[in-house]
């Protein structure tokens, strides 16, 4: 049946970054919760290092399964504002800056997939911006 797929869509990469996990669990700390877990940092850079490859893996593997089938690798919506923050999403600025260092580059991995697979990119952080957790209109 996997040949006769036509259509595939992947939201993929996140997890392997820790993202969005990192600013749950920022956000557990900084409301004081209990049991919020750590954020390694030094463990999500390598990991972003190797997500763009990981998510160029799936793609093919994808058009292995079903070659006729459209890929449409879809980018993560935005979570954060381009500056500032909010009361509802209780992030450090150093936090902050941190996130949107790991979104930026998980959307570059993922742009990078698209094109080195042949995947067509659907920017959701694009369509979405503006609408972040931070947003009147969210």
């Amino acid at each position: 049946m996997a040949g006769a797929t036509d259509l595939v869509t992947i939201t993929i990469g996140g997890n392997d970054v820790n993202c969005p996990g990192s600013m749950v669990t920022y956000s557990c700390q900084n409301s004081g919760g209990t049991n919020c877990g750590t954020v390694d940092r030094a463990a999500v850079n390598p990991a972003l290092d190797e997500v763009g490859q990981r998510i160029g893996n799936v793609v093919n593997a994808v058009h292995a399964k079903a070659p006729q089938a459209r890929v449409l690798l879809v980018s993560y919506s935005t979570l954060l504002p381009d500056t500032g923050g909010c009361t509802g999403v209780p992030l450090t600025a150093d936090q902050r800056t941190f996130e949107r260092g790991v979104a930026q580059r998980l959307a570059q991995a993922t742009i990078t997939a698209a094109n080195d697979t042949g995947a067509t990119l659907v920017r959701l952080a694009t369509a979405g911006h503006g609408h972040d957790a931070c947003a009147a209109d969210p």
